[in-house]
């Protein structure tokens, strides 16, 4: 009996522990709604809504030892957190004067406070929690595609766009689209985040129509209706990184049909081209203004991105973001500058970046997160999370496709598809929002991976409910 109650103990433990980090999921998607429209005065501290349940995360693991297990990564990462915190006293040593603190522990936060929760859920969650999380991503895309709609259906002045806020300082702008067309944000305060939540759904959306009928764990209504819904915010988001990461998780449909084996490779290989092909016939005719608007966008983009990075446009781009980063590293001193420096953060706090002695490529390098990496860490530091960024990454992806080869379950490849683009070279520490979704989906991705992997954990959590209903009986 005491080895019962120890057991039940420790998966209540458990379920404290995931229903925190669906809280933190939950804030990840409506924090814009309280910064917009509900809480408009104190939208730049709402910022950190999310901060707090992430320490009552750390605070409870260390009450009840409830530590992640042991990892390679998850040392490392605390390791390079550890070590910039002399690197912050250095950089203050080297520039007193211009130094801000509160902007050092705002470019920590955004480096190494999310970091160990992936570790967490990776730890503690269940593939049945992540089925719920999935569950519920779903029932939320519907009333987030009819806000988008009507974002769509409204100037960028509107208070539906823009937000509630009193002072221009408060105010959310939209850079739209062409035409008038405005880029929707959904519950969001900006695109990046939207097209996250976009891509994520398209993943989870994808992964569920694989599936046969009774492992899916949503009705077909259900999941009818909320692929209509992801189309529509695809549709209105006015996004080219929307698309093209949402093009790029559909892509995953290949390794997963290779993974899961022949019998059902058909299956996996059909579903992304079937509901592309209803999305090319639909989309124009259902939003005909929104389509002219993001060709136009696309045409006018490609023209300038091909005159500056050369032919390919946005792919141009993107393969120099890949390698523009080596233009800071001579001129970077050893230290870097300062933790934050390169984010939007330093424009609102007054600190800015003319200090930072740079030629036009360095600040294109700057640009991307590996280069705002060697710009606010140093050389040697920032190239070290740049490694360990793109290890972890390429770790996840193994394991994704041992996991989906072992179980023939598609949805590892697809979350992988989906945070592979944030771990390996996204804005994962120059926006909030895309902080949040790297880090909650790198532990979602292996914690699918350990419970697929590893099949008994599932038995033990099915175990545990067994034991309590006993115990309730006797």
């Amino acid at each position: 009996m005491e080895r019962v109650t120890k057991h039940t103990h420790r998966e209540r433990q458990r379920q404290w522990m995931a229903g925190l980090i669906l809280a933190i999921y939950g804030l990840l998607i409506f924090e814009g709604v309280l910064r917009k429209w509900v809480f408009p005065e104190w939208g730049r501290w709402l910022f950190f809504v999310r901060d707090p349940l992430v320490i009552l995360v750390y605070a409870l693991a260390l009450s009840q030892r409830m530590t992640p297990r042991k990892s390679v990564f998850l040392m490392a990462g605390l390791l390079l957190a550890a070590m910039s915190v002399p690197l912050i006293a250095l950089q203050y040593s080297f520039a007193p004067s211009g130094f801000n603190w509160l902007l050092a522990a705002y470019g920590w936060r955004n480096y190494f406070l999310y970091l160990p929760l992936a570790f967490f859920v990776a730890r503690y969650f269940e593939l049945a929690d992540a089925e719920r999380l999935i569950r519920w991503t779903l029932w939320v895309s519907a009333p987030i595609a009819v806000l988008v709609y009507l974002q769509f259906l409204s100037p960028a002045s509107a208070p539906i766009n823009q937000g509630l806020g009193t002072r221009d300082d408060l105010l959310y702008r939209n850079g739209g689209v062409a035409f008038d067309v405005v880029r929707t944000y959904g519950t969001f305060t900006s695109s990046p985040g939207q097209n996250a939540f976009i891509a994520s759904c398209v993943a989870m959306m994808l992964a569920l129509w694989m599936l046969p009928k009774a492992q899916r764990r949503v009705h077909l209504v259900e999941l009818v209706g909320a692929t209509l819904a992801i189309l529509t915010c695809l549709a209105l988001c006015g996004s080219r990184g929307a698309v093209i990461w949402s093009a790029l998780v559909s892509l995953a449909a290949v390794p997963a049909a290779l993974a899961a084996g022949r019998r059902l490779a058909g299956r996996i290989l059909v579903v992304p081209m079937a509901i592309g092909l209803a999305a090319i016939l639909i989309v124009p005719k259902a939003f005909p203004l929104a389509v002219a608007a993001f060709v136009e966008r696309w045409e006018g983009a490609y023209e300038a991105e091909t005159a500056m990075y050369g032919p390919g446009g946005v792919f141009a781009r993107a393969a120099f973001d890949l390698f523009s980063f080596r233009f800071l590293l001579a001129d970077t001193p050893i230290q870097g500058y300062q933790m934050g420096i390169g984010g939007n953060a330093a424009d609102l706090l007054g600190v800015r970046a003319e200090r930072v002695q740079a030629s036009d490529q360095q600040i294109g390098g700057a640009e991307s997160d590996w280069g705002r990496q060697i710009l606010e860490l140093g050389p040697v530091l920032g190239i070290c999370f740049i490694v360990f960024r793109v290890s972890l990454a390429i770790w996840t992806g193994v394991e994704a496709l041992r996991a989906t080869r072992r179980s023939r379950h598609p949805l590892p490849v697809f979350l992988f598809a989906f945070v592979a683009v944030l771990l390996f070279h996204g804005q994962m520490t120059g926006h909030g929002s895309l902080n949040g979704y790297t880090w909650l989906f790198a532990g979602l991705s292996m914690a699918v991976n350990r419970s697929l992997l590893r099949p008994q954990r599932r038995f033990e959590m099915y175990r545990a409910v067994r034991v309590r209903n006993i115990e309730a009986c006797a």
